[in-house]
């Protein structure tokens, strides 16, 4: 069981890439290191080209209650 938002965006991220998905990881704690091979952005804004849809990984603990 994922604990963490890395393990949830790294779940994420095999589903959209094994697709056929281009993915923008975006992170900034983490920005300008590799992340499944890809170049991890510090900020959307700093994406190399427009994006049709962002998708967000995080742990339950980090979402609001409902």
């Amino acid at each position: 069981r994922c604990r963490n938002a890395m393990c949830h965006a790294d779940c994420g991220s095999m589903v959209l890439l094994g697709n056929g998905y281009v993915m923008h990881p975006v992170n900034p704690a983490i920005g300008g290191k590799k992340f499944r091979g890809q170049t991890v952005y510090e900020s959307l804004k700093d994406l190399p080209a427009p994006v049709d849809m962002v998708e967000i990984f995080e742990p339950p603990t980090q979402r609001p209650a409902s």
